[in-house]
């Protein structure tokens, strides 16, 4: 178990209703799993996965970049964002809830606003 896991696992010990951070919308941090966790994002949304070795990934990714968006369209040579990170592996732009997940559980460090935007916490 890697140090984004424990901390996510610290936080979530079991499946929770979130609100987002700028403009409370209800998501639910669905499952826990042993590979990977899940979002449902809206109502009637099908759950979103997201492996754990991404989410490892995240703070590598973060790391001396200062304040990334979290969302946002990708432009070629534009800055980078969580969801740009994300593409390769998920089909849906979750950058801004998973940013709300990482915050809570102290990896990152949020400026809330649109847009939503997101520093790694270093240890």
């Amino acid at each position: 178990m890697g140090p984004v896991e424990t901390a996510i696992r610290a936080r979530f010990p079991r499946p929770e209703r979130l609100f987002t951070p700028t403009d409370k919308k209800p998501y639910e941090l669905y499952d826990l799993g042993l590979k990977s966790i899940s979002l449902k994002l809206g109502t009637r949304a099908n759950p979103v996965r997201i492996e754990w070795a991404v989410l490892e990934g995240i703070p590598d990714f973060l790391r001396d970049k200062g304040w990334v968006n979290a969302a946002g369209m990708y432009v070629e040579g534009g800055p980078p964002t969580l969801d740009h990170y994300l593409k390769p592996h998920v089909t849906e732009n979750v950058g801004r809830w998973l940013a709300h997940i990482l915050s809570e559980a102290d990896i990152v460090r949020l400026r809330r606003g649109k847009p939503v935007r997101m520093m790694l916490v270093e240890p």
